[in-house]
């Protein structure tokens, strides 16, 4: 999967620069990009918006590809869980140094969303075929999605008490502990 997302990375960017990118002193090249895809609108009370840019040789795959990632971006931003690990390893061998760095993460979204709705989009074709897809969505936060919002911030207010209420029964447990060794 991460060589994937390399490759459309790279791809991309071939993309972008074969339809007129222009390279700067550093011999980079400068990407064009809708506006909108740099910089898109801010989540606000009346919606939600969501970006991607996606890459098939199907126009229709890189068009599905581009809507599925764009409204995964805008569930994370109702609610999203991150896993992660990292491990760190260093190891000397008769003066040569080895180090070896591993992380993991895993990010959960698990919401709903309604009334999504393409809100710009840009499709562009490459010399090899390949279409690449830009594309923002909108939600727009009406009563119904206002509401849902309203409930999602009232869930994780419970569960903020619980957990408080949860750790506060720890530490008189703990304090309960510490006063019966004191007291032999």
């Amino acid at each position: 999967m991460k060589k994937f997302q390399i490759a459309a990375s790279l791809l991309a960017a071939v993309l972008m620069a074969a339809c007129g990118g222009s390279k700067t002193s550093l011999g980079e090249v400068e990407v064009n990009v809708p506006e909108w895809y740099a910089n898109p609108p801010q989540t606000s009370d009346n919606a939600v918006y969501g970006t991607a840019h996606e890459t098939a040789k199907n126009m229709q795959m890189a068009v599905e590809k581009a809507k599925h990632t764009a409204t995964v971006d805008l569930a994370s931003k109702y609610e999203t869980k991150v896993q992660a690990m990292t491990k760190s390893f260093k190891e000397e061998l008769t003066g040569d140094e080895r180090e070896l760095f591993e992380t993991v993460s895993k990010t959960v979204i698990n919401t709903s969303v309604m009334g999504v709705q393409v809100k710009e989009q840009k499709i562009m074709q490459a010399p090899d075929g390949t279409f690449g897809v830009y594309v923002l969505l909108e939600m727009p936060l009406g009563d119904a999605n206002k509401a849902f919002l309203a409930k999602l911030k009232e869930q994780e207010a419970l569960r903020t008490k619980i957990e408080a209420s949860k750790a506060f029964k720890e530490l008189e447990a703990e304090i309960e502990k510490d006063n019966a060794k004191q007291a032999m």
